[in-house]
């Protein structure tokens, strides 16, 4: 990170995607030192958790992002249900 760019600082309950992995991730802890999460994925009814994960491989979705995500998540749900 070069000086003076902005981190955006993950918090509890934010949506985001992790790098290499697929899913819609929702961060569970937030760990300032070392800069890391875990994080939950939306898509398990199981509590998978991804630990330990830098903050600066999280891309963030945005509000209408993560609307579309949500009826892409309740999509698969019904799908592995029947």
């Amino acid at each position: 990170m070069r000086d003076g760019e902005y981190r955006r600082l993950p918090r509890d309950g934010e949506k985001v995607e992790l790098a290499g992995h697929a899913g819609i991730f929702e961060v569970a802890t937030v760990r300032r030192n070392p800069h890391v999460v875990d994080l939950r994925l939306l898509e398990s009814e199981a509590e998978n958790l991804e630990e330990n994960v830098p903050w600066d491989v999280l891309s963030y979705l945005e509000e209408e992002e993560f609307s579309d995500a949500n009826a892409y998540i309740a999509s698969r749900r019904l799908k592995y249900a029947r």
